[in-house]
């Protein structure tokens, strides 16, 4: 993840209270080739994205679920 995004996140996070942690849940994040795709497994999460708006939006959809403790397999927009 490039820097802008790691930054923005990071505020996004903050706004919401919620904590980086070594000991927490391991969200992979990575590039896609078309889309977004968001996956959780109650243990850890992935996040694919195109686009920068794109990444806000997998983020938005991964927390949702994980605080409504959903687990769900991968979802693809």
């Amino acid at each position: 993840m490039d820097e802008q995004l790691d930054s923005a996140s990071q505020e996004i996070l903050n706004l919401l209270n919620i904590k980086q942690s070594d000991n927490g849940i391991t969200i992979l994040v990575e590039s896609s080739e078309s889309g977004i795709h968001v996956q959780y497994d109650g243990k850890s999460g992935t996040i694919a994205y195109q686009e920068p708006c794109q990444f806000f939006r997998a983020l938005g959809l991964l927390i949702e679920r994980m605080k409504k403790d959903e687990l769900f397999g991968e979802t693809s927009l």
